[in-house]
């Protein structure tokens, strides 16, 4: 695996290639994916993470969307998520 920095003038970014084929793949979340999410994201936020009934909320919302991004050649498997919400019209009118 090559590991190329690019740098522009506000910040850095790190693009990570592979030889492996179809290494990554992104699926619908599941309930039970919801603890390693929640791991992550303390690693990630720390204080101000969500917590498991934060996500869990979010999870069962039905103008909510929510991904897992695995790696099918690591130990933990599920190395990101993403979480996506259409506006509720009501509210906003």
């Amino acid at each position: 695996m090559s590991n190329k920095s690019h740098i522009n003038d506000d910040d850095e970014a790190q693009a990570i290639t592979s030889d492996k084929p179809n290494q990554y793949e992104i699926r619908p979340m599941n309930e039970t994916d919801l603890s390693i999410v929640v791991e992550i994201e303390k690693m990630v936020w720390s204080d101000e993470s969500w917590d498991l009934e934060d996500f869990s909320d979010f999870f069962n919302d039905p103008l909510s969307s929510c991904w897992i991004l695995e790696n099918a050649n690591s130990a933990q498997s599920i190395v990101g998520y993403g979480l996506q919400s259409l506006p509720d019209n009501k509210s906003l009118g």
